[in-house]
């Protein structure tokens, strides 16, 4: 993940590890789940979609680039920035080191987004995602998967046995429902994407004419933009989880404390580049503020310490000097405040430095 670097997936910008948990420090997206607004919105026009979809072949197409598989695409997975482009995240079933000839045998993913080759174990591969990302298109489009059904075993048997239906209550242009019919063919070896990949899919007819340089500017005409005062998720699902959450961090913060810690995974702290380099700069600024604090420091203290020079003193290092007894200047300022003011705390940049630095070690 610390290797990955695509505008369409969310970063790991740090990771650690404690006694109980494995932390990962993503990305925050501002709109939530993409799952959530389709609820509300219920289905999506074409080029809405066509909007979406081309993100996310994007984004699968780097994973591929990178000898990834995804394996679980679907709504939920997907989340919107602030600026209402995606970004794919839950790269827990994700497989690695998949080169186009290498096949997998295990049996994971959300079952109304699996391919048939992955319901029947009989060994999948890079089509399974081309497969998965027909299932949210027609998603988006009608707003349920291909072979959605109540009964978990209906599901599966569908995606292996049933035809392909389009409803008639929503219409659909030809060339988008040649679209699905091609990513959504059984066969993993007669699916669109075959020879190329992703690539065969991004020539697809449907997506001629797309703004690809108005899509990486972000300069696309993005139907929905999160506003990052409203709820962009289900508060409902979030209570629950993060009340769970709680509740589990807070019986194990005192065991956590009570035995020594031992790191499962050796070298799994990670810090990004970016992180590193940010925190460089803010130690920087921290000490050129404190070293023009000092300096500033000195040379008020030097003048309070001339200000405080009684006038025989004056006279010997500047001749001119003459007494003015009654001056406004000598009736404003004591020599007594001064020499208090000249003895206040500063800054120790020494001091607070070193604890900067045992912090960054």
């Amino acid at each position: 993940m610390s290797n990955l670097n695509s505008q369409f997936l969310t970063r790991l910008h740090c990771s650690f590890e404690t006694k109980y948990y494995l932390v990962f420090v993503m990305d925050y997206c501002h709109g939530g789940e993409l799952f959530f607004h389709l609820r509300k919105m219920g289905t999506l026009n074409e080029e809405v979609a066509k909007q979406y979809f081309v993100q996310l072949c994007l984004a699968i197409y780097y994973l591929h680039e990178q000898n990834i598989i995804y394996r679980d695409l679907k709504p939920e997975n997907i989340l919107l920035d602030i600026d209402g482009y995606i970004k794919l995240s839950d790269f827990g079933l994700s497989k690695p080191n998949m080169t186009r000839d290498k096949s997998s045998y295990s049996f994971c993913g959300s079952p109304e987004y699996m391919s048939p080759e992955m319901v029947s174990k009989r060994g999948h591969n890079h089509m399974l995602d081309c497969y998965s990302l027909g299932t949210v298109l027609y998603e988006f489009i009608y707003g349920y998967p291909p072979y959605y059904d109540s009964k978990l075993q209906n599901i599966l048997n569908s995606i292996q046995y049933d035809k392909l239906e389009f409803p008639d209550h929503i219409k659909i242009s030809d060339q988008l429902q040649n679209l699905l019919t091609n990513l959504l063919i059984k066969d993993q070896n007669q699916r669109l994407g075959k020879n190329n990949g992703i690539e065969d899919i991004l020539k697809h007819q449907w997506l001629n004419n797309f703004d690809y340089t108005a899509l990486y500017k972000k300069q696309l005409n993005i139907s929905y933009k999160p506003l990052p005062l409203q709820t962009n998720f289900n508060t409902v699902e979030f209570n629950k989880g993060d009340k769970e959450f709680q509740q589990k961090l807070q019986d194990n913060l005192y065991r956590e404390k009570q035995a020594k810690f031992e790191q499962i995974f050796p070298n799994f702290d990670y810090i990004s580049i970016q992180i590193k380099s940010k925190r460089e700069q803010f130690i920087e600024k921290i000490k050129y503020t404190s070293l023009k604090s000092t300096l500033q420091t000195g040379i008020i203290k030097n003048k309070i310490q001339t200000l405080s020079l009684n006038a025989p003193q004056l006279s010997a290092i500047c001749p001119k000097f003459q007494s003015v007894k009654n001056s406004s200047i000598a009736q404003s300022s004591s020599t007594q405040s001064f020499r208090n003011s000249s003895s206040s705390k500063r800054f120790n940049t020494d001091y607070d430095i070193q604890k900067l630095l045992k912090f960054k070690q």
